[in-house]
C-alpha cells in the first residue's frame, strides 16, 4: 500500500497530518504494520539525524529510526 500525507517542520520539530492510505487488502500482519506505521507518525513532534539515521521521536521517546540506503 502507499500512504501520504501533509507535513510542517521547523528546526528539530516535526508534525504529519492528514496521513491517508491506499488500504488495498493484503495479508494481516501487513495490514496491522500499516495501521501501526500510520500511528507512529500521527505522534511524531520531533525528529534529529543522527549520520546516516533519521530518529523520529515523540517528546523524549524514540518511535521510529530509519537507516539510509545507497544504491550503486
Amino acid at each position: 500500500n502507499q500512504f501520504n500525507g501533509a507535513y510542517q517542520q521547523s528546526a528539530s520539530t516535526l508534525r504529519f497530518s492528514q496521513m491517508a492510505s491506499t488500504r488495498m487488502a493484503c495479508a494481516a500482519p501487513f495490514m496491522e504494520l500499516e495501521n501501526q506505521v500510520l500511528s507512529m507518525l500521527a505522534g511524531v513532534n520531533m525528529y534529529r539525524i543522527e549520520g546516516d539515521h533519521l530518529v523520529l521521536f515523540k517528546d523524549e521517546q524514540v518511535l521510529a529510526r530509519f537507516d539510509a540506503v545507497y544504491l550503486h
